[in-house]
């Protein structure tokens, strides 16, 4: 283009976004191309399948008890060998046997506990109606019987909310040895640690003093100074506060 005058022989196309101003050998603009957003799911992402093992116990169970009716044809039939198919049987039947020997534990557990409501229930009230019939007698709290026989409120009635062990550790025939009263409640949960960690583990719940704390050194040969505390127990439940930590080294 010479003086403003546009040749038609130049090259010019009227779609290529010339100005009139510019020459024909002026590269039409480019338009930028996006860029594609990648993909939240990358070729590399893992999924992760379900196990096929159910994790419902009574699911599991009957999945168990498949197992063991079809091992011994199936894995056959599918390429395996008999030796491999009574070792699979024989796995399945192991558990299906731990789960039986639970609930017939839990079973007789239930009964027994049954059993022993119903007695308190009527023997309870046995004790108290003869007591209270022995109060009456003019012997009785001045002989000492009603003390002895701790047949009256001591005014001091245990108080679940603050009720806090006391208990003392020492070693005792090389034993970790913890002795107690329950003062109230119906046993003492134990707790240790090594000192200088965190967290709690739980060791045992005694209904009995002493509790015996029978575990081995975490590291033969090596001394550890051991910290414990306890908790006190209603039925099947924690109460109170947590007891002072108590620590004793133990050498094995």
């Amino acid at each position: 283009m010479a003086n403003g005058i546009i040749r038609l022989d130049e090259g010019w196309r009227l779609d290529e976004g010339h100005r009139l101003d510019e020459p024909p050998n002026v590269p039409a603009p480019v338009t930028p191309l996006r860029k594609r957003r990648r993909s939240n799911t990358t070729s590399n992402t893992i999924k992760r399948m379900p196990d096929y093992i159910p994790t419902k116990r009574e699911l599991r169970r009957a999945w168990l008890q498949n197992i063991s009716d079809k091992a011994a044809a199936q894995v056959v039939a599918g390429g395996g060998t008999a030796p491999v198919a009574a070792s699979l049987t024989a796995a399945a039947d192991a558990l299906i046997a731990a789960y039986a020997d639970t609930d017939s534990a839990k079973t007789t557990y239930e009964g027994k506990k049954a059993i022993e409501q119903n007695t308190e229930d009527t023997q309870i009230a046995a004790i108290r109606s003869i007591l209270t019939s022995l109060k009456v007698l003019p012997n009785w709290k001045s002989s000492g019987a009603d003390a002895e026989l701790q047949a009256s409120a001591s005014g001091s009635e245990m108080d679940p909310g603050t009720y806090k062990p006391v208990f003392t550790v020492e070693m005792k025939g090389g034993l970790i040895t913890l002795d107690f009263k329950k003062k109230g409640v119906d046993a003492l949960a134990f707790y240790g640690r090594l000192r200088g960690t965190m967290g709690w583990t739980k060791l045992a719940v005694d209904t009995s003093s002493p509790y015996i704390d029978g575990r081995p050194l975490a590291v033969a040969g090596v001394a550890e100074a051991r910290e414990y505390m306890a908790r006190g127990m209603l039925d099947d439940d924690e109460i109170g506060l947590e007891s002072d930590v108590v620590c004793i080294v133990f050498g094995g």
